[in-house]
């Protein structure tokens, strides 16, 4: 089966675009684009990071205020089996800059990218890993969490627990590192809390290095942060807001406490 080898973008709605991504830039280093490398065929891939206005059309089709977009090994093969198993896309397959891609919609109304990207590199700007290494995770509310987990699994191939899935992968900027970076992806219940309390229909976790340095820097810098740091076997977990109410987590990963 053809399979999903990692996130190739997150797109969020904002009310002002180019105010958000400039606190982004500011604040966390984030410039559009995360790199990261295969664990298994060694190959070089982005994941893009913006926010659009809700005019995009990137939202067409979709009431959420986020789309993912993910990158697949062979998006041809994927697509005569989605077909086989009765799902449907959004349109043809489109060929950009980047590669080819198609969308889709999941069982709750999520737009899905799926992408076969062309790996020889692009001109944008990598996010400052001094800051923000990479992108940690994914999670978005789901009315029925098993079904989206069992969707996910039958059509996209990833390998879905309860607590859903983490993408492996190497960080370029670690070439030492003696264990894979990992970006966990996680549907939660429609009624969490975890979010914060705005009903926000997703939260991005970034992985980062010094977390009480950069919570430091970041209070001093009058941004709202949210509870205190906390610590597990798997790393230290700090949280922000931004300017447009997102909760952001900010993770200090020990990568081998999965």
């Amino acid at each position: 089966m053809s399979r999903v080898k990692g996130i190739n973008g997150v797109f969020i709605k904002s009310e002002d675009p180019d105010k958000l991504r400039s606190w982004y830039l500011k604040h966390l280093g984030i410039n559009g684009m995360f790199h990261w490398i295969d664990v298994e065929d060694k190959a070089a891939h982005h994941t893009t990071w913006n926010v659009l206005p809700s005019s995009s059309e990137i939202f067409s089709r979709t009431e959420k205020s986020y789309v993912i977009s993910y990158c697949v090994d062979d998006l041809h093969s994927m697509l005569k089996e989605l077909k086989a198993q009765g799902a449907k896309t959004l349109g043809e397959v489109t060929n950009d800059d980047n590669g080819e891609f198609v969308s889709l919609l999941d069982p709750e109304g999520n737009k899905i990218i799926l992408r076969q990207a062309n790996t020889t590199g692009s001109s944008k700007i990598q996010s400052n890993p001094e800051k923000v290494t990479g992108l940690g995770g994914v999670f978005f509310r789901a009315k029925d969490v098993a079904t989206i987990n069992a969707w996910y699994n039958k059509h996209l191939g990833l390998a879905t627990t309860e607590w859903g899935y983490v993408f492996k992968w190497m960080d370029p900027n670690d070439k030492d590192a003696a264990v894979p970076a990992g970006t966990v992806w996680c549907p939660f219940k429609s009624d969490t809390e975890y979010f914060g309390p705005n009903n926000k229909q997703c939260m991005l976790d970034y992985r980062v290095k010094n977390l009480p340095e950069l919570m430091k820097t970041l209070t001093d810098a009058g941004v709202e942060t949210v509870g205190k740091i906390d610590e597990y076997s798997y790393g230290k977990f700090g949280w922000i807001m931004d300017p447009e109410g997102n909760k952001i987590e900010l993770w200090e990963a020990k990568d081998d406490g999965f």
